[in-house]
């Protein structure tokens, strides 16, 4: 498992487990369905939508990372 670091981050402890929440979701994702489906599914998620909740931001965030990560 993936130790978080946010001490670069301003997030709040519900954001950061929002972002935790995000990650691993993605990573379940990637696994389940493949690298570039996930990324797919992703972008086709989060295409031409706003998202106006702090939390959502950084579960968004924390998907992007593990697709980052996995790459």
């Amino acid at each position: 498992m993936k130790t978080f670091n946010f001490s670069d981050r301003r997030l709040n402890k519900e954001q950061q487990e929002a972002f935790i929440r995000g990650y691993e979701s993605m990573l379940s994702d990637v696994a389940r369905m493949g690298w570039t489906d996930a990324r797919d599914l992703f972008n086709w998620s989060n295409d031409n939508i706003r998202i106006y909740s702090s939390l959502g931001h950084a579960f968004a965030a924390g998907e992007m990372e593990a697709l980052l990560d996995t790459q």
